[in-house]
């Protein structure tokens, strides 16, 4: 059975608790091949692939302090990331040479913005949409993601979408453990049966984007178009 759900108390527990156990300079274990250097490689290559055309408005799910943000930020794009967890947006903003507004919305959720860049402490389930985006970077959310609530996240990635927008898609191919998560297995079929019936056309797929530590695991990427 899941762990956790989104949108529930049991699951700002589970992630909170995740994460208050990993110092801030120190990678975590869901965060393996994580770099500066990673993030760049994956920009690059959506450039390359014409999925990002600068300048773009980017939209990042379970963003945690990931670095892809403010390195998109710093090339002139609009980005926009939501996770759960404080400590994780604190960590986050903390990557920005800026000064954030802070106020809290009518779905309960905390929002940090500045020049070009809004973050969002809730749950992205009940996010709320100001800008569709052109590009979406989703790095393992789908992947932590229960079956129970794949249908729910996949209609607020849609919600995000406007014609052209790419989406980017990053989740594990396990050996091993297959039927345990987060992150949870996905074989190809599996990733372009959701998303094709969502009415995305896939654009390529890479069986291995970077190199994991774990070696029992692959990181895949899907690029897809929508619609």
């Amino acid at each position: 059975m899941p762990r956790y759900c989104l949108g529930s108390t049991n699951a700002i527990a589970f992630w909170s608790g995740a994460w208050a156990t990993i110092p801030e300079n120190e990678p975590a274990r869901w965060k393996d091949g994580e770099s500066r250097k990673t993030f760049e490689h994956v920009y690059s290559l959506l450039v390359d692939q014409g999925a990002l055309t600068e300048p773009a408005a980017i939209f990042v799910p379970l963003c945690g302090d990931g670095k892809f943000l403010q390195h998109a930020h710093s090339k002139g794009n609009t980005v926009t990331g939501c996770d759960l967890v404080p400590l994780a947006i604190d960590r986050l903003k903390r990557q920005f040479q800026s000064s954030f507004t802070e106020h809290k919305n009518a779905q309960g959720s905390h929002e940090y913005e500045s020049e070009r860049v809004r973050l969002v402490c809730g749950d992205i389930l009940k996010l709320q949409v100001r800008e569709k985006a052109n590009l979406i970077y989703d790095k393992d959310a789908f992947g932590a993601i229960p079956v129970a609530m794949r249908p729910a996240y996949l209609d607020k990635i849609v919600e995000m979408c406007q014609p052209g927008t790419h989406v980017f898609l990053e989740v594990k191919f396990k050996q091993t453990d297959q039927e345990h998560g987060p992150p949870f297995h996905f074989l190809r079929a599996d990733i372009e049966k959701y998303y094709g019936e969502r009415g995305f056309v896939l654009v390529s797929y890479n069986p291995s984007v970077y190199p994991l530590s774990n070696s029992s695991m692959n990181q895949q990427g899907f690029l897809f178009r929508y619609p």
